[in-house]
């Protein structure tokens, strides 16, 4: 069975955070999740979206999974955009440098026909919403001066 993940990132006050859930198939278990602040800067709101998509494929992408994102960055970049980049040296077709190719290497690394991308509205799904509110709650676990 395919497993249904959701990833979401934030940044507030310069610090960014990610996170991600896995729900399970069968009714009454419990979704796995995972969520943190971004490790390195720059901290933005594109690069922890990206980070929570790269951590749910690297801790799931074993499995046949569809990672939902309400990023369209994240989500066109993995299906319309990255071929193009890719064939052009990392360029965009404006022939500038991709941002954040760092992660978007990894994820190219790790990209598999098993794993498919799907962009979701923010609140057209109640899972959209909880995992928007796991990366909320990293934020409340932040020290005051860590997110302000």
């Amino acid at each position: 069975m395919t497993r249904q993940g959701f990833c979401d990132g934030g940044c507030q006050g310069g610090v960014a955070a990610w996170a991600w859930m896995i729900f399970p198939q069968s009714i009454g278990t419990k979704p796995d999740s995972n969520s943190n602040v971004l490790p390195d800067p720059p901290h933005t709101n594109n690069r922890a979206e990206l980070y929570a998509a790269l951590n749910l494929l690297v801790t799931w992408g074993h499995e046949s999974l569809v990672i939902h994102s309400d990023s369209q960055y994240v989500i066109y970049g993995v299906t319309k955009w990255m071929d193009g980049w890719i064939k052009n040296g990392w360029r965009t077709s404006q022939r500038r440098p991709v941002e954040n190719q760092d992660l978007w290497r990894r994820i190219h690394a790790l990209r598999v026909p098993w794993v498919g991308w799907k962009w979701t509205a923010r609140d057209s799904d109640p899972r959209n919403t909880m995992v928007d509110a796991l990366v909320n709650e990293v934020f409340r676990c932040l020290p005051s001066s860590a997110s302000s």
